[in-house]
This record gives structure tokens, sequence and C-alpha cells, in this order.
């Protein structure tokens, strides 16, 4: 269910909408207690801002896997 939209440049970060985002839910009322968000979503201080306001981000970790860790449920 989408629960809030916003459009934005193409040259700007996904991941400075999700505290903006979490904010906006939690004044109507629907905070999460779960966020899922792809990869761009995924910070230190945007699992911060989450945690502080008691929401549990998950997404992705930026970058490349260790070598010999298979991901995935084709790996």
């Amino acid at each position: 269910m989408l629960t809030r939209v916003e459009v934005e440049q193409a040259h700007e970060s996904d991941a400075n909408a999700t505290v903006p985002a979490l904010d906006d839910l939690a004044e109507r009322g629907i905070a999460p207690k779960d966020f899922f968000a792809d990869t761009a979503y995924n910070s230190g201080d945007n699992l911060l801002e989450a945690a502080e306001r008691g929401v549990e981000l998950m997404a992705p970790t930026p970058g490349q896997a260790p070598e010999g860790l298979e991901l995935g449920i084709l790996s």
C-alpha cells in the first residue's frame, strides 16, 4: 500500500527523503513500525533517525557483498 508520494528531480538522492517521509507519516497518524525501502534510502544517519522515531528501517546495505558470500534466492 502506498502511503506517500513525493516527486523529485532526477539528481536528488532518495536518502534525503527518508526522514521527511517518516515525519509526514507520523504527523498523519500512520507511522509505521517497519519501513521497507530500497538501497538508496539506507544510510547510518537514516537508520538512527528511524530508530529515534521508533521505526525499524529495512533496506539493503549499499556496496558490494564480500567475496564468496552468495546472496539471493538464485544463488
